[in-house]
């Protein structure tokens, strides 16, 4: 029984860092990703890029992966199409039922972006030990692993843009 207690206490001092963990890390990579994106540009802007270059499509799915309302996804994704970076296609009367893609405009855009927000944060983390990296990698999988699956990238989609970092 003083096992189970143990393991519960663990459990919750776990909670409590994430709690204070998490933010602080969400808003570094936050301002990071910000001094990569060109002025007219938010970093919402590019998450709903990211979003749809790892596969998400449509309008709901990539609002619950970033956390806002469809309206104000909506209106977004329209500001996006008319500047040229994403388009929807065709097939749907209602267009938050259309299956978006970047357009070449947005590939080069995203790609760019993505790249020196990747080196900026590989900047922050190029001195911590090997074995650090592991332990670090372990415990975002497992983070990953517990987030409800609208907001997870996949480790095939981490595969498939070559960002494992196993």
């Amino acid at each position: 029984m003083i096992y189970i207690y143990i393991v519960m206490e663990n459990k919750r001092i776990l909670a409590r860092k994430i709690l204070e963990t998490v933010p602080v890390a969400m808003a570094r990579v936050r301002a990071e990703v910000r001094a990569c994106v060109p002025q007219g540009m938010s970093v919402l802007d590019y998450r709903i890029l990211r979003s749809i270059a790892h596969g998400r499509t449509r309008i709901s799915d990539i609002a619950a992966h970033v956390g806002v309302s469809q309206p104000s996804m909506s209106r977004s994704i329209d500001a996006l199409v008319k500047r040229g970076f994403i388009e929807r296609e065709a097939g749907s009367l209602d267009r938050r039922m259309s299956a978006l893609k970047l357009t070449k405009k947005g590939r080069d855009f995203f790609k760019e972006i993505d790249d020196k927000a990747t080196e900026r944060i590989y900047g922050i983390i190029k001195g911590i030990e090997t074995a650090e990296v592991k332990s670090i990698s372990a415990g975002l999988d497992t983070l990953e692993k517990i987030l409800p699956p609208k907001c997870r990238l996949y480790a095939s989609e981490r595969l498939k843009d070559g960002r494992h970092g196993k």
